[in-house]
């Protein structure tokens, strides 16, 4: 009788400790606002109140086995406040859910975070399990090196299972989750390759993406180009017929200023030819004479700016290649001027 006694009163004392160690899981976490720790908070209390339910949530689903709840509740707790007893179990969910990449890396962000000598012990125990975490988790993580065949060009976009992310052609190999994922590389002109690819726990995978050729007049500039650290410009019957019709315009317009200056310039002249007899103008005529000069050099520079313009407008357009596809490509590099023209 009396052990029967002994073993419901240690029940209850078991029982009665277990909202305790979840309280605990949550204590000595700071606000993660970040404001100076010497300096009085509004509402700091209520802060690490709101955090702690959220923690005890996701450890009481934790414990139930309800990881997508559980990760639910502390990455919650983690936007109000930052502890290593959090984040611990926030890359545990993540482990049995799967996602084992992305726990791997909060077990390492976990375990490199410094944690005071005066902090609970809970904080100090939970960087050392971070750091058991990432030992075990990192040989099963698999790994995907990406390889190209084709120029790459500049500013490569790699998208993985819909997610952007610059890409060079030197970056190591990417750590996935198991599972199958699409893999898209996307240069600046538009062109693309694509491969999907099945990967398993501890598996290392090399995927090889074909380019195509880049497009004429895209982005990308020509391998001489490239290799030379250098943007390039396309010059091609496009912008052949762009810059003819803008040089034609830019003609037009110098034509409008010398035609509407002169015509000023002749009505202020014939008016200054009956008040300065034999070119001898009185006080009173300078100001007009000034004005007639400046008429006059205005005119002057329009039909400069004309026949220049139009001359270089028209043969732009008159010598337009009668044939499509040829394009004519200058990089300017280090080593100099390439320049190449494709049929």
């Amino acid at each position: 009788m009396r052990a029967r006694h002994v073993l419901v009163a240690a029940l209850f004392v078991g029982i009665a400790l277990i909202p305790r160690a979840e309280i605990v899981f949550a204590q000595g976490v700071e606000p993660n606002d970040g404001k100076d720790e010497t300096e009085p908070t509004v509402g700091a209390d209520e802060e690490r109140a709101r955090a702690r339910t959220f923690a005890n949530e996701g450890l009481t689903a934790y414990r139930r086995g309800d990881y997508a709840t559980a990760l639910a509740k502390f990455e919650q707790a983690e936007k109000i406040v930052t502890a290593p007893t959090i984040g611990l179990h926030h890359a545990r969910c993540l482990d049995k859910l799967g996602r084992i990449a992305e726990a791997l890396s909060v077990f390492t962000k976990v375990s490199s975070t410094a944690v005071p000598s005066d902090a609970p012990y809970v904080h100090h125990r939970a960087k050392q399990d971070a750091m058991l975490g990432m030992q075990a988790l990192e040989p099963r993580v698999p790994t995907l090196l990406i390889e190209v065949e084709g120029t790459l060009g500049n500013k490569a976009e790699l998208v993985v299972d819909g997610r952007p992310t610059p890409f060079r052609a030197e970056d190591p190999p990417r750590r996935l989750d198991p599972g199958q994922h699409t893999i898209e590389l996307r240069r600046a002109d538009g062109t693309k390759a694509t491969v999907v690819v099945q990967l398993a726990e501890r598996q290392r995978e090399t995927a090889r993406l074909v380019l195509p050729p880049p497009r004429p007049g895209g982005a990308p500039g020509d391998q001489a180009a490239e290799e030379d650290g250098e943007g390039g410009f396309v010059w091609d019957q496009s912008t052949q017929r762009t810059t003819g019709w803008v040089a034609v315009a830019t003609a037009g317009v110098g034509l409008s200023v010398a035609l509407i200056s002169g015509g000023a310039a002749i009505a202020v002249g014939s008016d200054l030819d009956s008040r300065c007899p034999n070119g001898a103008c009185p006080r009173d005529a300078w100001d007009d004479v000034d004005t007639h000069d400046g008429f006059r050099a205005a005119s002057t520079v329009g039909w400069i700016f004309a026949g220049v313009f139009g001359v270089a407008g028209g043969v732009l357009l008159l010598t337009l290649p009668e044939e499509e596809g040829v394009t004519a490509r200058a990089g300017l590099g280090p080593r100099g001027i390439d320049f190449r023209v494709d049929y």
